[in-house]
């Protein structure tokens, strides 16, 4: 059983939480798609999701009212089948931009690629939350593992409109699962 306590802390603006993966039997309505399995939190209120983790595996959720994940509210949810006995290490991606998420028009013609209507660019990647702009020095995400040892990196992308290659230099990387379910290696 998954109890989350939100508390919109926001001045104006309503929320609510989508949990994408989250297969909510018998509690449809704490899948948090605005006005579609629930009505927003409205400012300064709070609201209690209750759900079954199920089922198990890498799962994300995000703010899904006005596009909020756009401006930061994501994350991932992780349910095992049992402890874990190789190290995890939870890994989001996501794209950067310069806008609010208010303030982009998700309707414009350039999203859907019409000629001549420009494109929505975002100015960087995150990784891990962490991301360069305008070469500045902030550190970059960086992860230690253990020589001749697996490891198992859960990847959650909350990109809204470009697609990631992931690859890290020099390993090779087996893929076990896909949103959330398990697959036959690759």
């Amino acid at each position: 059983q998954v109890v989350v306590e939100v508390f919109n802390n926001l001045l104006t603006e309503s929320l609510t939480i989508h949990w994408h993966g989250m297969h909510q039997k018998k509690s449809p309505y704490m899948d948090g798609a605005a006005y579609i399995s629930q009505c927003p939190i409205q400012a300064k209120q709070k609201f209690t999701y209750k759900f079954k983790a199920y089922p198990a595996g890498t799962h994300f959720y995000h703010g899904s009212f006005a596009n909020q994940r756009v401006d930061g509210l994501f994350g991932m949810i992780i349910v095992h089948k049992q402890l874990p006995t190789i190290p995890e290490i939870p890994l989001t991606v996501t794209d950067w931009f310069k806008e609010e998420a208010l303030t982009i028009d998700l309707n414009s013609p350039y999203r859907f690629g019409v000629k001549g209507a420009g494109q929505l660019t975002p100015f960087s990647t995150l990784l891990g939350g962490r991301g360069r702009w305008n070469d500045n020095t902030y550190p970059l995400r960086e992860y230690t593992v253990e020589t001749g040892r697996n490891h198992k990196f859960r990847l959650a992308s909350s990109a809204m409109e470009h697609t990631y290659e992931v690859s890290i230099d020099g390993h090779v990387l087996t893929l076990v699962a896909l949103d959330g379910q398990e697959i036959n290696p690759i």
